[in-house]
């Protein structure tokens, strides 16, 4: 399957030999022969550039790097939608992953009030810990999971809104207009800054903090 790139080109790394020539992209099961290495931390192999706008590439976006998630934001909530899920930011896309549908935390708050609502909380919590900070599971399997879980690539984000105080209270919001849907994301207040950082640096030119 191929991505779409809105005027993005491939970047090769310092230590690399370079492309073929200066439009080449990856090409569908290319990877970077061993021998060149691995390319600096925090490398970003995707660049804004105009003259590649709507140009088709037809392999992975990793070029065979593996991904590298910069930040996780557990207990995230979809404005519109509800529920509890966990967000992952990574050096290529911001990955969402359900975690509580709004029917399982309402559940929990009817069942229990304030403490069913902490016990689904900490179970959004635990998943993440125990999955992710263990390195379980790859983003490829986060984004397997569940028919829910879904991936928006940096390259199709046309706009971003982030706002420190928003509601509910203690949580930011982030809102994301893309090819790929259009959604607003609330996230816990004190990783507010971090996230910011993160996200400005992936989409340089695109983020607007309020």
């Amino acid at each position: 399957m191929g991505y779409r790139f809105m005027g993005y080109r491939f970047k090769t790394p310092p230590n690399w030999p370079a492309p073929p020539s200066a439009d080449w992209l990856p090409p569908e099961g290319w990877r970077p022969d061993a021998s060149w290495g691995p390319a600096p931390d925090g490398w970003g192999f995707w660049v804004e550039d105009p003259g590649f706008a709507g140009q088709q590439f037809a392999g992975s976006q990793d070029a065979g790097v593996a991904e590298t998630v910069l930040m996780t934001l557990p207990k995230t909530t979809d404005v519109k939608w509800g529920g509890f899920m966990n967000m992952y930011l990574t050096d290529r896309r911001l990955v969402v992953e359900p975690v509580l549908g709004t029917g399982a935390v309402m559940g929990s708050v009817a069942a229990g009030g304030l403490v069913g609502l902490h016990m689904a909380s900490k179970h959004a919590q635990n998943k993440w810990s125990q999955e992710v900070d263990g390195r379980v599971r790859t983003v490829d399997d986060i984004l397997a999971s569940t028919a829910n879980a879904y991936a928006i690539h940096y390259g199709d984000i046309a706009e971003m809104v982030l706002i420190r105080k928003a509601l509910p209270v203690g949580y930011s919001r982030c809102k994301i207009r893309s090819t790929h849907k259009n959604v607003t994301l609330a996230f816990k207040r004190e990783m507010f800054g971090e996230a910011s950082a993160v996200l400005a640096d992936r989409l340089p030119g695109r983020v607007t903090i309020k």
